[in-house]
């Protein structure tokens, strides 16, 4: 994961975390842990990236273990952090291994956490969420998110 913070903007300092989470369930408790350790409090979150897990077995068909599900829990509410709905013309799916022969599978691995609001002051509009179809070189889809700060 990488993050940078952007001081300077109206509502205060802004943090934005790319996460590439690895395939293990082991390996993402202790990311979870390392960010919610290592990033700091003083700002407003944008948390966004390829998780590689589904937050909820309904979007993998498969239940999660509650170690990986509880480590990432933590982090959302440690920075502050919910997803927005995405719009209403959104792939429900950011993932898609295209296969043919009967096993196909598609999850919801992308996603993006914003800050919740504190204040007024501390406020963003989200003018666009979605998972755009066809815009993909590879077995993600592209995950596009606009905010008004």
């Amino acid at each position: 994961a990488r993050f940078i913070i952007l001081d300077g903007i109206a509502g205060g300092r802004l943090g934005l975390v790319n996460v590439y989470a690895p395939n293990s369930p082991r390996e993402w408790s202790a990311l979870w842990e390392a960010l919610l350790r290592e990033l700091p409090r003083s700002c407003r979150w944008v948390m966004f990236g390829d998780m590689n897990m589904a937050e909820k077995s309904s979007a993998c068909g498969r239940m999660l273990p509650s170690f990986e599900r509880q480590a990432f829990e933590f982090l959302k509410l440690g920075l502050n952090v919910e997803e927005p709905p995405l719009s209403p013309d959104s792939l429900q799916y950011s993932w898609d291994n295209f296969r043919h022969d009967g096993a196909r599978v598609m999850a919801r691995l992308d996603r993006a956490y914003l800050f919740r609001n504190q204040d007024a002051s501390s406020s963003a509009t989200v003018t666009a969420y979605c998972i755009l179809r066809g815009c993909t070189l590879s077995d993600h889809h592209l995950v596009q998110l606009e905010l008004q700060l």
